[in-house]
């Protein structure tokens, strides 16, 4: 099973400029397996400036798959 995926989009920015967006990926796998479209990982991490001793961190990953399965 081949599957491709298009998404578009517009906005308009803060002088009023219409800024688009496109992405576009082809994906291959079996009927019924989840397959990866994509993903993001995001991580912080530093100290409190008035002491050493705190520190903070962070860590988010998400990713996006998609089934697809054979209706009869």
């Amino acid at each position: 099973m081949t599957l491709e995926i298009l998404t578009e989009g517009e906005r308009i920015d803060d002088r009023g400029v219409v800024e688009g967006t496109r992405a576009r990926t082809t994906v291959s796998g079996r009927l019924g397996e989840w397959i990866e479209l994509g993903g993001a990982l995001r991580r912080r991490s530093g100290a409190d400036a008035g002491s050493s001793m705190q520190i903070m961190r962070f860590s988010e990953d998400r990713s996006i798959r998609v089934l697809v399965e054979e209706v009869r």
